[in-house]
C-alpha cells in the first residue's frame, strides 16, 4: 500500500483549532467475536457488513454509535477538541473496533492523539497519520496511547512529510511520525496488558519511538509499568528506539524472512525483557539492558553494543560481534543442544575477543570476519573465555572452510 496524501490541514486551519471549543472525547462500546492465537488478536465480525464513512462527522458518529466495523472510503481529518491546558484532546477508540480502508487512497489524518478504550482495536489497509507539528511554536502531539490494551496495525502507513522549508509557518520537522505509549493521556483509565502488533508494513510504516513502559513525564501522562508484548515485522521502522526498561515483564518480537533486514535497531530493556529475532537480520543493533536476546530461524544480529546479557542462538541464527573489539556476555550463552538442529554462528573480529561471565551450554559454530565467508584466525590467540571455569571444548566448533 504505497500512497501519499497532502498535509491534512493548512497552517491557518491549525491555528483555528487552537482557539476552538472543548469537546469531550467519544466513549462507546462494541461487541465482536474474538480469536487470539500466537500472541496476536484476530477480530472476526459476525453479521456486520460495516458502516462506510466519508467525512470526519461520519467517523465520529460511527464511534459514538458503537459500530464494530468502520470502513473509511475517503481522506478524512479528525480531532478538534482542546484541553484546558491547550493540548489536543485524544480521540477515544472503543474496544473491538476495526477501522478499515476501502480504497487505495483511504486515509485518516489526526490533529489529536489517539487512545484505546479496550482490547481488540485494529486499523487495517489504511493511512493513519498525525499532522500536529512544531509550527508556530506549537508542541507536537502525535501520540498513540495503548492505555494498557491491545492494538493491531495491519498494512498501515504512518509517514507524513513535515513542513520544513516553510519557516515557522510550516514547522521545522522533516517528517511527522507517531510515538506509541503503552499508558494513557492525562486522567484516563488504563488496562494492565499492553500489546502492539505491526504487520504487513510498507516503506511508510514508521514510528518516532515506542515506549512499552514509561513514567508520567512533563505532560502528566498516565504511567505504564506492567507487562507488555510488542510484535514488529521487518519493514516497520522505529526512528529512535523501543523502550521496555520500566516494564515488569516485556516481550519484543521481530519477525521476517531470511536475509530480510529489520528497520528497528535500538532497544532499551531490563532483566525481564526478552528480545527475539526470527528470520530477520539487524545491522548495528543496540540492545542495552535487555535481559535475554534470542536469535532463531537464520536471524542475524550485528551488535553495536559491546555487552549483552543472556544470549541464545537457535537453528542457524547468527550473533555478529565483528564491529566490536572486546565483547562481553554478562550472563549465559546457550547454543544448540540437539545434534539434528542447525548450529548457530558466532562471529568475532579477527583481532577481537569475547568474555562470557555465565555458563556456556550447547554447541555453536565460531568464526571470524563474516557469517557467510569465514576469515582467518590469529595463531595462539584466545578468542573466547569464560569466567565460570566450565570447559568449552565441545561448545564452540570452527567453521569448515
Amino acid at each position: 500500500m504505497k500512497r501519499k496524501i497532502r498535509r491534512c490541514v493548512s497552517v491557518l486551519a491549525a491555528a483555528a483549532v487552537l482557539i476552538s471549543g472543548i469537546q469531550a472525547p467519544a466513549s462507546v462500546q462494541a461487541q465482536v467475536k474474538e480469536q487470539q492465537t500466537g500472541g496476536s488478536r484476530d477480530v472476526r465480525l459476525s453479521g456486520d457488513n460495516g458502516t462506510t464513512v466519508t467525512t470526519s462527522e461520519d467517523f465520529m458518529n460511527a464511534l459514538q454509535q458503537g459500530k464494530s466495523l468502520i470502513i473509511v472510503a475517503n481522506q478524512i481529518t479528525i480531532g478538534e477538541a482542546v484541553e484546558s491546558d491547550k493540548r489536543m484532546s485524544p480521540i477515544m477508540i472503543p474496544k473491538n473496533t476495526v477501522i478499515q480502508g476501502s480504497t487505495p487512497t483511504s486515509a485518516i489524518c489526526s490533529r489529536s492523539p489517539i487512545q484505546l478504550e479496550g482490547d481488540g482495536v485494529r486499523f487495517e489497509n489504511i493511512e493513519l497519520t498525525f499532522e500536529s507539528s512544531d509550527a508556530l511554536g506549537s508542541v507536537p502531539h502525535r501520540e498513540i496511547f495503548l492505555a494498557g490494551h491491545s492494538l493491531i496495525l495491519d498494512q498501515v502507513n504512518t509517514y507524513l512529510k513535515g513542513g520544513e522549508g516553510l519557516g515557522g509557518l510550516g514547522g521545522t520537522e522533516k517528517e511527522l511520525l507517531p510515538t506509541v505509549y503503552a499508558g494513557g493521556f492525562s486522567n484516563t483509565v488504563i488496562g494492565g496488558q499492553a500489546s502492539l502488533t505491526v504487520r504487513n508494513s510498507s516503506d511508510e510504516t514508521m514510528f518516532q519511538a515506542i515506549y512499552m513502559g514509561h513514567e508520567a513525564g512533563d505532560d502528566n501522562k498516565v504511567p505504564y509499568q506492567g507487562s507488555s508484548v510488542l510484535n514488529l515485522d521487518a519493514k516497520a521502522l522505529v526512528r529512535d528506539a523501543v523502550d521496555t526498561s520500566l516494564n515488569s515483564k516485556a516481550e519484543i518480537n521481530i519477525n521476517g524472512t531470511e536475509n530480510q533486514y529489520a528497520r528497528a535497531g535500538g532497544f532499551y530493556g531490563n532483566e525481564d525483557t526478552v528480545l527475539t529475532l526470527s528470520g530477520v537480520s539487524i545491522e548495528n543493533a543496540r540492545a542495552e539492558g535487555v535481559g535475554s536476546v534470542v536469535l532463531k530461524d537464520k536471524a542475524c544480529m550485528s551488535s553495536a553494543a559491546e555487552e549483552l546479557q543472556n544470549v541464545t542462538l537457535m537453528n542457524g541464527a547468527c550473533l555478529d560481534f565483528n564491529g566490536v573489539t572486546d565483547a562481553v556476555i554478562a550472563g549465559n550463552f546457550t547454543g544448540v543442544e540437539n545434534p539434528a538442529e542447525e548450529r548457530g554462528i558466532l562471529v568475532l573480529n579477527r583481532q577481537g575477543t569475547l568474555t562470557i561471565n555465565g555458563k556456556v551450554t550447547g554447541t555453536t559454530q565460531f568464526q571470524t570476519g563474516h557469517r557467510l565467508f569465514p576469515g582467518g584466525l590469529v595463531s595462539d590467540k584466545t578468542y573466547i573465555s569464560t569466567n565460570d571455569g566450565s570447559g568449552m571444548a565441545e561448545n564452540f566448533v570452527l567453521a569448515q572452510k
